[in-house]
């Protein structure tokens, strides 16, 4: 075979490739049309239905208007009403659009803020209290600058509670007599926490943790010990109210260690109030006598102490004798 034939022999092969290419793009193109009618078809279908609806639907926005003169058929439109909207602000969407850009109204912090307080399980009597409500005054100069010393640290713990973006993982150990004021400013710490910074928090009470999880051991509890610790173990805040004042048993003890060991690789902040200190003066009794020594041990990494020592029992001293602040 000479060269020319061996020519045309390629020029064959490629003019057929060409004409296998054209082909299948005109099959590809006829394909994509036909899908492109289909989908125009069912938006027409669709607009066809809908403004059905609309029209069947129009008759109800007409009633008979009975004036003098005027025929009983005759049919004229209701006046229209104004939406009402209980934000002004964002009409109820959540966002404000200002300057090309938007950002969330106030209405959608606040309504995340309320959904939050309620979720944070806090008892009524610590509902709204403040850092102004905390009294520092005392007969002793020395206790009652202690008292506002801790009340500042605490507002300052949670100015800068957020660290570049996240919580920060070491909490606050609030100890001292009963009716110092512990509880008080803890729950004021959380209710601050949310309202700030949108943080979730929880509060939690020792001794109705520990009935909690024995009654999970309990056949018939609705709830497994792990559903019981799921939140506390889990949400960003956590206060542990009263720890100590009931002597867990050893198993119970272990499941405890869990929850704080868990709080604590994930490096979640942790509050707790005691009655006890972590280590006791003299005769006094410590929370390691309370509960475990590596719980103790624990706590004392997880947290910074605020000794509340000689602050006197303002339930007895003031409540109890009708001195309402």
């Amino acid at each position: 075979m000479s060269d020319l034939d061996l020519m045309r022999e390629a020029e064959e092969r490629h003019r057929a490739r060409r004409e296998e290419a054209r082909a299948a793009k005109e099959k590809k193109d006829r394909a994509r049309l036909e899908e492109v009618i289909r989908h125009q078809e069912r938006i027409r279908k669709y607009r066809a239905g809908k403004n059905k609806k609309l029209l069947d639907g129009a008759a109800d926005k007409y009633r008979p208007r009975e004036t003098a003169g005027e025929a009983r058929d005759e049919f004229s439109p209701e006046p229209t009403k104004e939406p009402t909207f209980g934000c002004k602000r964002c009409n109820d969407r959540g966002w404000i659009i200002q300057d090309r850009a938007a950002r969330e109204c106030p209405c959608r912090i606040e309504t995340r803020t309320e959904r939050l307080l309620a979720a944070a399980n806090l008892p009524p009597k610590f509902e709204g209290k403040t850092w102004k409500d905390f009294r520092t005054n005392h007969d002793n100069q020395r206790v009652a600058g202690m008292l506002a010393k801790v009340r500042n640290m605490s507002s300052r713990f949670v100015d800068k509670f957020m660290i570049d973006g996240k919580p920060r993982p070491t909490g606050l150990f609030f100890v001292g007599r009963p009716g110092c004021g512990k509880s008080h400013l803890a729950t004021t710490v959380i209710q601050e926490v949310i309202k700030r910074h949108g943080v979730p928090a929880l509060f939690v009470n020792f001794t109705v943790l520990i009935n909690a999880i024995r009654n999970s051991y309990d056949e018939k509890s609705t709830e497994a010990t792990n559903q019981v610790l799921h939140r506390p173990m889990n949400v960003p805040l956590v206060l542990i109210d009263e720890i100590g004042r009931e002597r867990p048993t050893d198993h119970t003890m272990d499941i405890l260690h869990l929850l704080l060991e868990t709080r604590y690789l994930a490096r979640l902040p942790t509050i707790f109030t005691a009655n006890y200190p972590l280590k006791g003066r003299g005769k006094e009794v410590s929370l390691g006598e309370r509960v475990s020594a590596p719980l103790v041990s624990r706590i004392s990494e997880m947290a910074y102490v605020m000794e509340m020592r000689g602050a006197w029992d303002y339930r007895q001293e003031v409540l109890a004798h009708g001195n309402q602040p």
